[in-house]
């Protein structure tokens, strides 16, 4: 845990929280649109083939999955972790970057591997809290998202417990949430209504399967860049006012 004199401490309270800019939506798309960008141009296309081929299996096994609900729950589960696993990979890279380091695959895998069932549980967390937020009526699973969505950022970047995670990205988040709502909202809209015109499309000229492999195609893509996004909102609400750790020039 940090101590208390440590400058890049989240504090349970940041009285500066609401001074720390964040950048309008073409930053953003921008720079998420660059997912196939990192210092170590092995790292994506690993992480891009390993999405991809999880996503695309469920088609490929869709009859012997369909034989067991055992099995399909047992494909489910390792599909979750597999999928998770490797985007958590991609985020700590492009955390790791946002600070000037090259991360190489095996360095990151491990990193990731040392903190498994911790980062897995924090997932599972996060959902839990979604699924009943969606219940009670909705609203309030969008505000949970927003008020905990950076948990796995402070996990990987300051090595905290997932109870510590929560509660700062809490705090982190605190009188942000609209703002962070609108980025998010605008940023989807923009991506996801020309993917879904595309999609429509070839819905009508493709095969079941080839249909299958272009929507996993696409799900991989925009995974990866929901990982980006998410790391550099994550970057200019924790350390745009200090500017001491991160390199603002991206």
């Amino acid at each position: 845990m940090p101590q208390e004199n440590d400058p890049y401490k989240i504090p349970i309270k940041d009285p500066d929280n609401n001074s720390k800019k964040l950048r309008n939506v073409k930053y953003y798309i921008l720079n998420a649109l660059k997912f196939y960008e990192l210092k170590n141009e092995n790292l994506t296309p690993i992480i891009f083939l390993i999405i991809l081929l999880v996503s695309f299996s469920g088609a490929l096994l869709s009859d012997l999955l369909s034989k067991s609900i055992y099995l399909n729950v047992l494909f489910v589960i390792i599909s979750f972790i597999i999928e998770n696993i490797a985007a958590t990979i991609y985020l700590k890279a492009y955390l790791n970057e946002l600070k000037g380091e090259v991360s190489s695959f095996k360095d990151t895998f491990n990193y990731i591997m040392g903190k498994f069932w911790k980062i897995i549980l924090a997932y599972v967390a996060f959902i839990i809290i979604m699924v009943v937020g969606t219940f009670l009526l909705v609203i309030p699973g969008i505000i949970f998202y927003f008020m905990f969505m950076f948990n796995t950022c402070l996990i990987l970047d300051k090595d905290m417990g997932v109870i510590e995670a929560f509660n700062s990205s809490r705090n982190l988040t605190h009188g942000r949430k609209m703002e962070l709502f609108s980025l998010v909202v605008l940023f989807n809209l923009i991506i996801f209504l020309p993917l879904l015109i595309i999609v429509g499309v070839i819905m009508y000229s493709t095969t079941g399967l080839v249909f299958n492999f272009i929507i996993s195609f696409a799900a991989t893509i925009l995974t990866i860049m929901q990982q980006r996004l998410t790391a550099l909102l994550y970057k200019d609400l924790a350390y745009s006012s200090s500017g001491s750790l991160y390199d603002e020039k991206l």
